[in-house]
């Protein structure tokens, strides 16, 4: 088994001074030429004669990409997450991604019943009180807040509390993990979208009970003294994705419309249109919508063949994803209890059945792939 870094973001640096550097060669398709020449080499080294790729989220994405551009050196490709449809030039609806968080945080996927509408309630009670400096100042106390925001900040307040809710839905393992938190001397626990829900389950839910309830995520250590609600992100990793977010517009939450209830249990938040992002982050540059259709044809995976895409009933991704059969050997896994990417998980005892079904369908095809 061989991993292979990405371009940019480790110690595969192009240019001694990363992106900021030499932008012109991080990309989609830069990459895959890399793993193309990579696996070229290992090939004629190790006299392997067969090379199936896997990958989950952007992973997934780039490991569809790789069978569709290189099918002559990649027999077969597992896309776990892959969000391969969720670009707004092939009419992908970004609220969509905002829908599917708010499915895995209703009674229907185990959380308390009163959570979807306490959280759209919150919402609205925030908008009302961000119009007065006491509003904000109750809110900033309620939700814990290192400082009392600005007007003009409130709505990166109200994206970082969606975006914690986001990573609940998408982190919504069956056990404990430190995947989605980063930190793994203090995982989330298991199911914690139901966790966060349990201090949402009064019908008088408080600012405090929201609190508790983004601290199943940002609070893991249990010893944030306050919670950064309007920091912006600028380290390395965010910067070098949303550079490929404005030269590619590859998928980012970020910037997908919500719409408020009954369709989500957010707000109508409409997000910072890439035309003024993209040139005033990255010096005059313009986003770039037609860049992977172009590529890969978005409505032409039919076309292609051997791809495995999975997708978990919790994940918000897979409101991008591939969720019906395209052809014969372009094959779609729905994983029932599934949250991002989990079939490529290690075995525990604690996987739902349809976990350990979807890695044996997987794994069926890896065989039949190599033995063609």
């Amino acid at each position: 088994m061989i991993f292979a870094e990405h371009r940019y973001y480790g110690g595969s640096q192009p240019c001694p001074g990363g992106w900021a550097e030499c932008p012109a060669y991080l990309s989609v398709e830069q990459a895959l030429a890399d793993y193309a020449h990579l696996v070229t080499v290992l090939r004629e080294q190790y006299k392997f004669q067969k090379v199936i790729t896997f990958g989950g989220s952007y992973g997934g994405m780039l490991s569809a990409w790789f069978r569709m551009k290189y099918p002559h050196i990649i027999d077969g490709a597992i896309a776990a997450s892959a969000p391969v449809l969720a670009f707004t030039a092939g009419g992908y609806d970004g609220s969509r991604h905002w829908a599917t968080t708010t499915y895995t945080g209703s009674a229907v996927a185990g959380c308390e019943p009163a959570c979807v509408d306490n959280i759209a309630t919150a919402f609205q009670r925030i908008r009302d009180l961000s119009a007065t400096a006491s509003g904000r100042a109750q809110i900033a106390s309620g939700l814990n807040l290192c400082s009392v925001p600005a007007a003009d900040q409130m709505s990166t307040v109200l994206l970082w509390i969606m975006d914690t809710f986001d990573s609940l839905a998408m982190g919504n393992y069956p056990y404990p993990s430190s995947y989605i938190s980063g930190d793994p001397l203090h995982p989330m626990p298991g199911y914690p979208m139901r966790v966060a829900c349990s201090y949402l389950a009064s019908p008088n839910a408080t600012f405090h009970d929201l609190a508790n309830a983004i601290g199943v995520l940002n609070n893991a250590s249990q010893n944030v003294v306050c919670n950064n609600a309007t920091q912006t992100y600028t380290d390395p990793i965010s910067m070098t994705y949303n550079l490929q977010v404005c030269t590619e517009v590859l998928p980012q939450s970020d910037f997908f419309p919500a719409k408020g209830m009954p369709h989500d249990m957010f707000y109508d938040f409409t997000p910072v249109n890439l035309t003024t992002f993209c040139p005033s982050t990255y010096n005059g540059l313009e986003p770039r919508y037609t860049s992977i259709p172009q590529l890969f044809g978005l409505d032409r995976l039919k076309a292609a063949s051997n791809i495995v895409f999975s997708n978990g009933e919790y994940d918000p991704w897979r409101s991008g994803g591939i969720l019906v059969p395209i052809s014969e050997s372009i094959v779609s896994i729905y994983v029932a209890q599934g949250a991002h990417h989990l079939d490529l998980f290690f075995t525990d005892p604690r996987d739902p059945p349809s976990v350990t079904e979807a890695r044996r369908q997987e794994m069926a095809w890896v065989d039949k792939w190599i033995n063609e």
